[in-house]
């Protein structure tokens, strides 16, 4: 059985400080579960909302100056639930370490500064990270992060490392499918319109109740 295990999610196969890294490049998408050589796996779940044409793995565009930057290049990503597995690990007490890098948002004021990631982390089922934001606690976007968890204890042969979205944040940037006559995106519009019905729906109930519509029989004022 393993006693160390590396992968490079989301990305190619690496050698760093003498330890191969794993590559990570299944494309899926949501409700997966992959295998690799009985070593480790990983599931993902959840759709991403707003966002059709979501991938599920994702390439760094900034410039990184890093020692190790290969791990920051690319990232598994998931909506929902993202849990990888180590496999056939010998009983014991080990020490987990998570690279993270804020890759997929940008500090600038383009389109891409809209998102803002926050999650949980668990190891062996218990919380280790809770509302993680990598941007603000790297100080920045772009920026590669450690978190060491020592003395993490695998009574059976297999680690579990659950990242997981708690309704904080978002999940991705929406499309944009702006309509050019207004500016506003498709989705925008049929959201204003939809609310524009309901509210004129509550109106006009509200003025039926209140008799104008004809729904309630004026009051006798008596006569002369």
């Amino acid at each position: 059985m393993d006693h160390n295990l590396f992968i490079n999610c989301g990305g190619s196969k690496i050698t760093v400080d003498g330890n191969e890294y794993e590559e990570d490049l299944a494309t899926e998408g949501p409700s997966f579960f992959f295998a690799s050589s009985q070593k480790w796996a990983y599931s993902s779940t959840g759709v991403f909302m707003g966002n059709r044409n979501a991938n599920y793995k994702a390439n760094n565009t900034f410039s990184l100056n890093l020692t190790g930057a290969d791990f920051y290049k690319t990232a598994r990503l998931a909506p929902s639930s993202l849990k990888y597995y180590g496999l056939c690990l010998r009983r014991g007490s080990y020490n987990v370490r998570l690279h993270f890098a804020e890759i997929m948002f940008s500090d600038d004021q383009t389109f891409s500064s809209l998102g803002k990631r926050i999650f949980d982390v668990s190891i062996q089922g218990n919380t280790v990270l809770k509302d993680f934001n990598i941007a603000e606690e790297a100080k920045a976007v772009g920026v590669g992060l450690i978190k060491d968890f020592n003395d993490t204890l695998v009574n059976g042969s297999t680690l579990e490392i659950h990242l997981y979205w708690t309704g904080k944040g978002t999940t991705a940037v929406p499309d944009r499918d702006f309509d050019v006559r207004t500016g506003l995106s498709v989705g925008a519009i049929v959201g204003i319109v939809a609310a524009s019905c309901v509210f004129l729906v509550l109106i006009l109930g509200v003025l039926r109740m209140k008799g104008y519509l004809g729904g309630k029989d004026p009051e006798d004022k008596g006569g002369f």
